[in-house]
């Protein structure tokens, strides 16, 4: 990759993310792919052939992290970088996988820096990667690490028995175990057993729920979503700190909650401009593949709607614990578009009771810390890999200003808004059929669309998401 000798953002205002506070007014340096230098532009030093960016009024700040998708398609790089996402984590890993990453490292290919789970560890006759021994389970981790993952992800349907021998070999092989808390070994057990990020909040639901439900335990779907309505919150505490003691991780994706949930909402979301981005065969596939989601009967669908208030409880309470929280999405189950749906989850972070502040770190610097990184991004300070975000107004005062963007840089190399737009258009031409496309340009105006600006006519609570479900019934 193309990398400008050196880049100077002038006059911009720091949002550093070591610390809550912005420092007004700096110049930051950037040389190859790390800042440089960072001070008040009277002071920054003089350098011949730099880029100069204008940063008057603007902010800048680290790139964000998406800490669940599911890599699809190289459609979704453009849309990751367009809407300030710098490094995602993949949740199920393959061959095709770390080619991949290996193309973006090597500047073959332009797409956010690339964590990855190795393949999903469930039990047999499911989609994923069948381990039913402990004997197995060390084989696997060994294959896992070896391969080159970064993580082990575990699913629902991994026995207790199995899911130690898997934490044991993981503490041998020094690779963190990451995924859904397996119904037969609950929360509790995964926490003692330092379970090191936990998607979607599974397990919880499963401790809270009611002596008086009457989903009896069941942990099929949809009954899982639904369980949330019927949550004890006496049991809340004691599960909060088991939490903050274990220093597990919670990746609480509540794009995944907002279920869609009748076929008439979701025709009603595929109307934004931003899905203009988003290939058909992955829009079919919402639908053919996730059918239950209209099929849902109105009680369930009111169960996992009402059920949003404990989540948000939950959440706020681990926050206020002081356990870690970072921001993930499930990127692309249905109606969520890559990029665009992070800054949904920003204010879904706040509307559960995080500050602009703290759900900015959830998507920053905590996500860094969880991944094992912190010293290389997830902050705006001197050595860092100079993965950045420049946007219009402060997202500390409202995170609906992370999506104002004017510019991405990924690994120092500076990509405007205009030159994002130019890649979203290239997309929109690649998608669309001739016939419906109202703009003569074939784009949608990065300016006017929802892609930058995620104020929906209805409020974001009004607007549920979709989602797979996996064959044990709960999302990826």
């Amino acid at each position: 990759m193309h990398h400008q000798p050196h880049t100077v953002f002038r006059n911009v205002n720091v949002i550093p993310m070591d610390r809550e506070g912005i420092i007004a007014e700096q110049s930051v340096i950037v040389r190859g792919s790390k800042i440089a230098w960072i001070g008040p532009v009277a002071k920054a030093p003089a350098g011949r052939d730099a880029v100069r960016i204008d940063g008057k009024g603007r902010y800048l700040m680290p790139g964000l992290v998406d800490m669940h998708v599911h890599v699809e398609g190289e459609y979704q790089f453009p849309l990751w970088l367009a809407n300030g996402v710098t490094t995602v984590r993949n949740m199920w890993g393959s061959p095709e996988i770390l080619n991949m990453r290996r193309k973006i490292d090597s500047g073959k290919l332009l797409g956010p820096a690339l964590f990855t789970s190795g393949p999903i560890l469930n039990r047999a006759g499911t989609r994923c990667t069948a381990v039913e021994t402990p004997g197995r389970a060390r084989e696997v981790v060994a294959e896992i690490k070896k391969d080159g993952y970064d993580f082990v992800k575990v699913y629902d349907g991994i026995s207790r028995e199995v899911y130690n021998a898997l934490i044991k070999a993981a503490k041998q092989h020094n690779i963190p175990v990451i995924g859904h808390v397996p119904i037969e070994v609950g929360i509790e057990h995964a926490l003692a057993s330092r379970h090191h990020c936990i998607e979607h909040l599974t397990g919880y639901d499963l401790f809270l729920e009611s002596d008086g439900s009457p989903l009896n335990g069941n942990a099929g779907n949809p009954a899982r979503f639904q369980m949330w309505r019927y949550a004890d919150l006496s049991r809340m505490p004691r599960i909060v700190e088991a939490t903050r003691e274990a220093g597990s991780w919670n990746a609480v994706s509540l794009t995944v909650f907002k279920n869609k949930l009748t076929r008439e909402a979701m025709e009603r979301e595929l109307k934004r401009p931003c899905m203009s981005y988003v290939p058909q065969r992955v829009k079919d596939g919402w639908f053919t593949k996730h059918g239950w989601v209209s099929r849902m009967s109105e009680s369930a669908s009111r169960d996992v709607m009402a059920g949003g208030v404990n989540r948000r409880r939950l959440i706020r309470s681990l926050k206020d614990a002081g356990a870690g929280i970072v921001l993930g999405t499930d990127d692309p189950d249905p109606l969520l578009v890559s990029g665009v749906c992070v800054h949904e989850e920003l204010q879904n972070l706040v509307e559960a009771g995080l500050t602009p502040y703290e759900a900015v770190r959830a998507g920053t610097s905590d996500a860094a810390d969880c991944l094992g990184a912190a010293d290389q991004f997830g902050m705006l300070t001197v050595g860092q890999r100079a993965d950045l975000l420049m946007v219009e107004e402060s997202p500390l005062a409202d995170v609906a200003n992370a999506a104002k963007i004017a510019g991405v840089m990924v690994r120092g190399r500076w990509l405007p808004q205009a030159e994002l737009q130019v890649m979203l258009n290239t997309l929109t031409k690649q998608h669309v059929p001739d016939e419906t496309r109202d703009d003569p340009q074939g784009s949608v105006s990065l300016r006017r669309s929802d892609h930058f600006h995620l104020k929906p006519a209805a409020p974001a609570s009004d607007m549920p998401k979709g989602k797979r479900r996996s064959s044990s019934g709960m999302p990826d």
